[in-house]
């Protein structure tokens, strides 16, 4: 059993290793970061450039990062954006794809060497008691190849164990098997699901070594509920009606199924003009002009909005703001825009998954609808913005509750704290 209290405990030091840009990650990192309590060691392919922490930057020559690096606020959508180097090369190798993976796995095998040695030497120098990994994308998976004699921790991303995701040419090719071993490997994993956590069993991994811990959690006194007028004029929203689509725009390989969302868009449209369907996020600004100034489009010019990336803080104003939030990803496990909507107390509409529905409960905490069914969705989303507040008012205070009680942030920060305590201090008997 985790205990729970760090009282009396000696300063341990945690090497962090975690792919690009992430604000799962900073906000999990910075746990950490902000406690007296831990010595902190940050490695990762993004310079996130930590107060209180050793930051080792693992340059990607020739990597896009627009994607992947926090994005400044592009609400016009006729601005263009600059293609890196990489893209360029993309853009034309994607047409033969065996010599386009062929080449990106030989790139990517050079940053492995260099990289691994970069992180061999810090791990000399720092010597860390845990090496806590977030995400097994790259380049997380370095550890496999450092002294087993350091305990390694593994938050699983969704993406790791339910779909997936592949960030490099190496992962290309062995995703499956790097899972695999690093499952074995890890002294303790956390996981955000119980969907996840079933997985992981299903590789034959000790269930005491299975850890359900929801960090970083939601901050109450940072993510809550302001007027819905002000958040609106401070934003400069005059629809009656406001729908938030948080995951970010993009049309390529399109797990969030915004083509879903603007198709039933424009079909609640035809009912009800005076809304606005705003998205923010991450903003593939070429696919949003596309769709923006389509000809058949035109005549919806006013309805949608892309404010593209939202300094985190900033989100409890675009929550606020809106009468539903939507998030209909086909693959998910614990999306945070999901916790914070429960908990400014704004309505929801997911997809109906597996991992959502440990969360959702249909028309009592919130509304599920099949992924990719844009008529449901529409009618959805017409049905919520229709409805009696004396009909929505307990579904929006089920969710607060359901946010209070499985994710709240301090329970969850100390659970994950004490989780590195206790191995720190087990393996140093």
């Amino acid at each position: 059993m985790i205990e729970n209290s760090l009282s009396n405990q000696t300063k341990k030091k945690v090497l962090f290793l975690c792919y690009g840009y992430s604000i799962h990650a900073l906000r999990r990192i910075k746990i950490f970061t902000e406690d007296t309590d831990f010595d902190v060691t940050v490695v990762s392919t993004y310079n996130y450039n930590f107060a209180n922490a050793l930051n080792i930057h693992l340059k990607t020559p020739f990597y896009d990062h627009t994607q992947t690096a926090p994005g400044t606020k592009s609400s016009t959508p006729t601005s263009s954006e600059k293609k890196s180097l990489f893209s360029s090369i993309h853009q034309t190798l994607i047409k033969f794809p065996k010599i386009f993976n062929f080449l990106l796995l030989l790139y990517d095998i050079l940053l492995f060497i260099i990289h691994l040695w970069k992180l061999k030497k810090t791990v000399k120098r720092v010597r860390p008691d845990v090496i806590f990994l977030q995400t097994l994308l790259y380049p997380s998976y370095l550890s496999y190849f450092l002294t087993r004699k350091i305990p390694i921790i593994i938050t699983f991303w969704n993406g790791d164990i339910t779909w997936w995701a592949k960030w490099n040419g190496i992962e290309r090719f062995f995703k499956k098997k790097i899972v695999s071993y690093g499952i074995k490997r890890a002294t303790a994993i956390t996981v955000n699901s119980q969907t996840s956590f079933n997985i992981c069993l299903s590789y034959g991994i000790d269930v005491q070594k299975i850890n359900l811990i929801r960090y970083p959690g939601i901050d109450l006194s940072v993510l809550k509920q302001t007027e819905k007028a002000l958040a609106r004029k401070e934003l400069g929203i005059s629809a009656k009606k406001v729908v938030l689509c948080p995951r970010g725009f993009k049309t390529e390989n399109d797990f969030l199924n915004n083509d879903i969302i603007l198709e039933a868009a424009k079909n609640v449209l035809l009912h009800d003009k005076d809304i606005c369907f705003l998205f923010v996020g991450i903003n593939i600004g070429e696919a949003w002009n596309e769709f923006y100034n389509l000809p058949e489009n035109l005549e919806f010019a006013s309805n949608f909005r892309n404010d593209g990336s939202v300094e985190w803080n900033k989100m409890p104003i675009y929550y606020s703001a809106a009468d539903v939030v939507i998030s209909i990803s086909s693959n998910d496990s614990q999306p945070n825009c999901m916790l914070e909507a429960m908990a400014c107390k704004t309505l929801l509409i997911m997809g109906d998954i597996p991992q959502i529905r440990e969360w959702i409960e249909d028309s009592k905490n919130g509304f599920i609808v099949p992924c990719r069914d844009s008529n449901k969705l529409a009618a959805t989303i017409l049905n919520v913005l229709n409805m009696d507040n004396a009909l929505l008012n307990p579904i929006i205070e089920n969710g607060y509750i359901t946010v209070l009680e499985k994710a709240e942030s301090v329970k969850n920060a100390n659970l994950v704290k004490d989780l590195v305590m206790n191995i720190s201090k087990t393996i140093s008997k």
